[in-house]
């Protein structure tokens, strides 16, 4: 009975997942590593892989920055991040409102993460059909839903 609920029930469950085969690459220090894409258009093929996304170890908690094109990426992104260090995430960055840089802020705001975007944000139209769920599978782009922003940043900010 447990075989058949393995082979009926999980494995087919299992196949609807995409799998981004996310790499962490570390930049300069140690605390720094970043997931790059592809240098292609989004696709069926890719499911949005085509943006970066990148993390920092703060000591005690996991820093964001850009989210990713769905919630598989960030969770298997996630997934990566923890087999570096076992850490929350604590913040999420959004870098702008392309939203193959901030579908995946729902899966990190259900682990307790903050979600910090520009002023940018409070205007942006959430589309019914956006660009992302035109482009890519299905599979991919389940478990998307609307994440509303802890924190709005009002003016520009530039990093030196």
């Amino acid at each position: 009975m447990k075989q058949l609920f393995y082979t009926f029930i999980l494995l087919p469950l299992s196949l609807l997942s995409f799998d981004y085969h996310l790499k962490p690459v570390q930049i300069g220090s140690s605390s720094v590593h970043c997931f790059f894409g592809l240098s292609e258009v989004m696709n069926k093929q890719n499911n949005g892989n085509m943006s970066n996304s990148c993390f920092v170890n703060m000591g005690n908690s996991y820093l964001v920055i850009d989210s990713g094109p769905t919630y598989q990426y960030a969770q298997q992104a996630y997934d990566q991040m923890k087999k570096i260090a076992d850490l929350k995430i604590k913040y999420v960055i959004n870098t702008h409102v392309h939203d193959d840089h901030w579908l995946g802020n729902g899966y990190y705001k259900s682990q307790g993460a903050k979600i910090i975007g520009s002023s940018a944000f409070e205007t942006l139209e959430i589309e019914d059909m956006p660009r992302m769920k035109r482009r890519i599978s299905p599979e991919a782009y389940e478990k998307q839903h609307r994440c509303i922003l802890n924190f709005l940043l009002m003016r520009r900010w530039y990093f030196t």
